[in-house]
């Protein structure tokens, strides 16, 4: 036996100990050797080595595992438009600015980078800034940023109080006013704001969901930018100008569905304190064939709406303090 056949015979010998199956290479498996292979006779020199180095070699071409790409929105104006506060408000510093507004520093990278669109709570947060102008950052109008003001008192600065809701701007009602102010940080500080103290007998208690309380504080804001979208009142309490007068209500936002396509505001009307309702009297029978009657109590009817346009919204209410 010549030395090239030993060594080709242990090279056979080899692989058949291991390729029982294919021999695992990484993720790739080399041929199984068959008896056919063994035909020294059938096989030129090298024919077996050759194989085994073209199946590795056209495993490591075959297709790769393509990782998934984040699906990407196109940037719009607003994300234009944080995206440069970001970079001369808070110096490109996503973690500064995600804290000032109340979000976690991958929100802000990820409206940067166009993966994601901002949200009418993050909105709001970022138009509250002190140095923001709300005007230009919803709508592009007007300098993005707002002329500096003095620095406020370690109090806060005082924000006027209202009894009832105003029908515009509390610098055009000053004979609305109470006479008594809250300090408020300069965050939320904005001349065209105010505080309305929600009284007792307010019909907007009697929308229970809302769970607000008498002497509850909403800071309203009279800056008809805060809804120049209508998404920014979805689901929130709202001045609103009904039959000439000027009123508390939940203002919604009906977006459009297959059996009412139509895209409109419309505001949820608390039930009438004095509205009947029909009692529940519940009869349950006993093992021992008595009765029990029980009277329940009517539930309250579910809450009106009406229809609204945004030129009948007064003011939004941008957040509650209990008191």
């Amino acid at each position: 036996m010549t030395a090239v056949a030993r060594s080709r015979d242990s090279f056979l010998l080899a692989i058949r100990r291991f390729s029982h199956g294919g021999i695992g290479v990484g993720r790739f498996k080399l041929p199984r050797v068959t008896a056919s292979h063994e035909r020294m006779g059938d096989m030129p020199n090298g024919l077996l080595v050759q194989s085994v180095s073209e199946s590795i070699q056209c495993g490591a071409m075959g297709k790769k595992r393509q990782s998934k790409k984040p699906r990407r929105t196109p940037v719009t104006p607003i994300a234009e438009r944080i995206t440069w506060l970001l970079d001369h408000v808070w110096a490109s510093n996503c973690s500064a600015m995600s804290r000032d507004v109340g979000c976690s520093p991958s929100v802000i990278t990820k409206i940067a980078a166009g993966r994601q669109s901002a949200g009418r709570r993050l909105l709001t947060a970022i138009s509250a800034h002190p140095k923001v102008n709300p005007s230009w950052l919803l709508s592009g109008v007007g300098e993005p940023l707002l002329a500096d003001s003095p620095e406020a008192p370690a109090a806060g600065w005082p924000l006027s109080i209202s009894r009832q809701p105003l029908p515009g701007a509390p610098a055009n009602s000053p004979g609305l006013l109470s006479g008594e102010s809250l300090p408020t940080a300069g965050a939320f500080f904005r001349e065209t704001r105010y505080w309305i103290e929600v009284q007792p007998r307010d019909p907007l208690l009697r929308i229970r969901h809302l769970k607000v309380a008498p002497k509850d504080l909403l800071l309203i804001e009279t800056d008809a930018s805060y809804w120049g979208r209508m998404d920014l009142v979805q689901q929130r309490i709202c001045v609103v100008e009904m039959r000439g007068q000027a009123q508390l209500a939940l203002v919604r936002h009906h977006e459009g569905e297959p059996d009412d396509p139509g895209d409109y505001l419309y505001v949820e009307l608390p039930y009438p304190e004095d509205e009947p309702g029909d009692k529940l009297i519940v009869v349950r029978l006993r093992p021992d064939g008595s009765t029990e009657t029980k009277v329940r109590e009517p539930a309250p009817p579910l809450p009106r709406t009406k229809t609204i346009s945004t030129r009948q919204i007064l003011g939004v209410c941008l957040m509650l303090v209990r008191r």
